[in-house]
């Protein structure tokens, strides 16, 4: 596990295209399944430009 607070960089692409928003979801835990790890909370990742898909 990572101490908290922490800083991260990771490049992430979109899923449909011209999606111009996205649910990031914050877990703790290095389980392979999401729902065995704490969930620490999620937000919406809103404006993001119309682009075609798999475009970072």
């Amino acid at each position: 596990n990572t101490t908290i607070p922490t800083k991260a960089n990771q490049v992430f692409s979109t899923a449909e295209d011209n999606q111009s928003a996205v649910t990031i979801h914050v877990l703790q835990g290095e389980r392979e399944v999401a729902r065995q790890n704490k969930s620490l909370g999620q937000f919406n990742l809103e404006g993001i430009a119309p682009a075609p898909r798999g475009m970072p």
